[in-house]
């Protein structure tokens, strides 16, 4: 097992939140990477453990209304596999970018090698306005 730092910023530096994540290999591919993030950020939620912020998972409108995420209340599980399809179509879609040690991966399928050293970075996108 490889423990990789995970650091969650903005588009200006910004260090928003960073932890370390177990992955079970040095060569992993890039969806296997998201999904590891993933389903570590559902177990965090559907443990009730609050996370500064979600980055790869996103409630959908429903479930932030119905689970009022401002209220301490206990919160009904968020499915992990169905965040896993929203955030591989997010990647896809290029609305998050993935760093493996300071450079950019762009291909699903694509196999990186990491080490207890490496650092990704996922940075989240945001629309301009009418585009």
């Amino acid at each position: 097992m490889i423990n990789l730092s995970i650091c969650d910023g903005t588009l200006t530096g910004r260090v928003l939140q960073q932890f370390f994540l177990p992955i079970p290999s040095e060569q992993v591919t890039v969806r296997a990477l998201i999904m590891e993030r993933v389903r570590h950020e559902v177990a965090q939620h559907n443990q009730q453990r609050p996370l500064q912020r979600y980055t790869l998972i996103t409630p959908t409108a429903t479930e932030a209304t119905l689970n009022g995420y401002a209220d301490q209340k206990p919160r009904p599980p968020i499915d992990a596999e169905a965040a896993c399809v929203r955030a591989l179509t997010a990647f896809e879609r290029n609305r998050f970018v993935l760093l493996v040690d300071d450079r950019q991966v762009t291909e699903l399928d694509q196999v990186v090698t990491v080490s207890e050293y490496s650092v990704i970075q996922v940075v989240k996108l945001v629309p301009l306005v009418g585009g």
